[in-house]
């Protein structure tokens, strides 16, 4: 076959396909697509299309579907020519929307498409509506997108009851955002949500909101002396009428007000009253509303704090405080005295922060406070610092017994002791005291000597039980005449840890017979270390430690002190037993006896440290 004829042959070929084909691609303006399409659930995953045919010389009528995002599928589904509706099984739960359009077909030529119709579940529907406000006029929504294949979202809006405007506005598919501008202050704006595909539309979110005058924000209160203050904020509106600021004057008074321009920024207040509290409130307003409110509060003399005080000598006292005020012109400095009515003892100048009272007297509790003042104003008091002014107890002149004076003491306090014999066994209580003879103002040793205290056989002349420490002092007594089982001339237990100073501790005794007693002079038991000066330990006598008996973990500290002529059975001196490691610096231990062993010192489980020591 030749070149020539065989071309022909495909031309002629083409020709009849081309005129014998049935289906036109463009529409046929005289064949009418179908219309009032609706869309029903049969049953549960299958729904039905139906519609009204318009045309009397169709064949056939085709459907295209459309799932989701995905494109149109052609032709999808045909019926006959006498059939207006179709079935199609879809998951009818689903987020998924299905969308449907028809056209008549007559064998040659497709009419024009119908509207498009959709099947949208309830759970297509979007969800959570959410209004905020964004500025005076604007607000913007937002809610959640649950379908996939919508082809725009509509929002309806409602103000008041002036009726629903629908398809207000349209936004395309997958938004889920719209900003509306509204000047409808105070109205109330509805608005509902719908996802559409065609003349279908899902089910609806709504919510309703109604638009507020902005608050003014940021409000500064800058004192710019002790009755003015300048008020500052941030202007949030466009068309308020202006702003009104609301004042009073300490929490008790009664709010009074003033209206502002508009767009005013700042007010310059100047009768703020020092020393109470002023408060402040700003807000817009517009006709006959208001913005909410911003509010602060100042005072423009605060009170200062921290007053604290300290004794400083005989009869001083140094007050201290915090100033906390930028404008006053001093400070008032009150007191009172044990149970007495506070009185001003003095004014000092601006930004004085201390003050030395020199008229105090021993013996008393003195409370002190103080406070700003500007003019004839006050600022409210600091907190009250109560301070006790030690002083001296004297014995016998204030108080007959040594024991009386002790009960009485307060913390620093001296109970001094004149010459004699005092026939007592006193109890220190833990107090923070010094117990003293005239020694201890004369540096006069004969007052050792000459001021007794006599335990007169009635248990340890001085004992320590109370965790007292090295703040708690005995000085210059002679003490004699203790008998107790543990401790005749001085007891110290429970982690008591005094300082002994300038003592004759003589002819007492320990009567106890077993491990945990003993110490004629002095007993130190569990943890207590005291710290012995210039003492002199003689003549006393016990089972244990003559002189001294160190028992269960106590240390003392000897520092130049004598102990001779004291006797026990181990021990004449020092017995040192139970993990007990005292200090002994310029020690003298001399003529000291044992019925058994260790004349000087005896140690048991024990080992003190030596230094400068001479046993003899």
């Amino acid at each position: 076959m030749s070149k020539r004829i065989l071309i022909l042959l495909l031309i002629i070929s083409f020709v009849i396909l081309t005129f014998c084909t049935k289906k036109s691609t463009e529409p046929d303006d005289n064949l009418l697509p179908p219309n009032n399409l609706t869309i029903s659930l049969v049953e549960n995953n299958k729904i039905q299309i139906n519609w009204v045919g318009n045309s009397t010389n169709e064949t056939a009528y085709f459907i295209d579907r459309k799932m989701g995002a995905y494109n149109w599928l052609v032709n999808f589904g045909e019926v006959a020519s006498n059939i207006t509706s179709f079935t199609d099984n879809i998951p009818t739960n689903s987020d998924t929307v299905f969308s449907y359009r028809i056209r008549a077909f007559d064998d040659e030529n497709y009419s024009a498409y119908s509207d498009t119709i959709a099947w949208f579940s309830t759970n297509s529907a979007p969800s959570s509506l959410q209004i905020e406000q964004m500025s005076q006029d604007t607000l913007k929504l937002t809610w959640q997108d649950n379908s996939i294949g919508e082809e725009y979202f509509r929002i309806d809006r409602k103000i008041d009851e002036k009726g629903w405007l629908m398809n207000y506005a349209h936004v395309p598919a997958d938004t889920t955002h719209f900003l509306d501008y509204t000047t409808a202050l105070y109205d109330t704006c509805n608005y509902k949500i719908f996802a559409v595909s065609g003349i279908s539309h899902s089910d609806s979110t709504e919510n309703a909101f109604i638009p507020f005058l902005p608050a003014p924000s940021n409000l500064q209160l800058q004192p710019l002396g002790a009755t003015e203050v300048k008020l500052t904020w941030q202007d949030n509106c466009h068309n308020e009428e202006g702003y009104r600021i609301f004042f009073k004057r300490g929490e008790t008074a009664l709010w009074d007000s003033l209206n502002l321009p508009v767009n005013t920024k700042e007010y310059p207040d100047e009768s703020a009253i020092p020393g109470i509290i002023n408060y402040y409130k700003v807000c817009a307003y517009y006709e006959n509303d208001t913005s909410d409110f911003i509010e602060d509060e100042i005072n423009t003399l605060p009170a200062p704090d921290n007053t604290v005080a300290n004794v400083i000598n005989y009869n001083e006292i140094m007050i201290l405080w915090q100033d906390n005020a930028s404008f006053e012109e001093g400070f008032r400095i009150e007191r009172k005295v044990n149970g007495g009515h506070f009185e001003t003892i003095r004014n000092v100048g601006q930004n004085i922060t201390t003050y030395t009272d020199d008229s105090c007297a021993n013996l008393n509790t003195y409370f002190y406070r103080v406070c700003a003042f500007f003019e004839n104003y006050l600022s409210d008091y600091s907190n009250e610092f109560e301070i006790y002014f030690p002083g001296t107890i004297y014995i016998p002149e204030d108080y007959i017994t040594i024991q009386e004076g002790i009960n009485v003491a307060n913390e620093g306090d001296i109970v001094l002791v004149d010459t004699g014999t005092y026939y007592e066994n006193i109890i220190l209580y833990g107090k923070i005291i010094t117990v003293a003879s005239q020694f201890l103002t004369t540096s006069d040793t004969s007052y050792i000597s000459n001021t007794i205290i006599d335990g007169n056989q009635n248990g340890s002349v001085v004992t320590f039980s109370n965790e007292e420490d090295t703040t708690t002092i005995i000085c210059g007594f002679t003490l004699i005449n203790g008998s107790s089982d543990a401790g005749g001339g001085i007891y110290c237990g429970l982690n008591s840890s005094p300082r002994l100073n300038n003592l004759k501790i003589k002819n007492n005794i320990a009567t106890g017979t077993d491990n945990n007693s003993g110490g004629g002079g002095i007993y130190c038991n569990e943890y207590s270390s005291p710290w012995l000066q210039y003492v002199i330990i003689s003549n006393n006598d016990a089972l244990y430690g003559g002189g001294i008996y160190c028992n269960d973990d106590s240390s003392p500290y000897l520092d130049d002190v004598v102990i001779s002529n004291n006797s026990a059975g181990d021990g004449g001196g020092i017995c040192c037993w139970g993990s007990s490691f005292p200090t002994l610096n310029h020690v003298i231990i001399s003529h000291n006896s044992a019925n058994y062993d260790g004349g000087g010192i005896y140690c048991e489980h024990s080992k003190p440290n030596f230094k400068n020591v001479i046993i003899n």
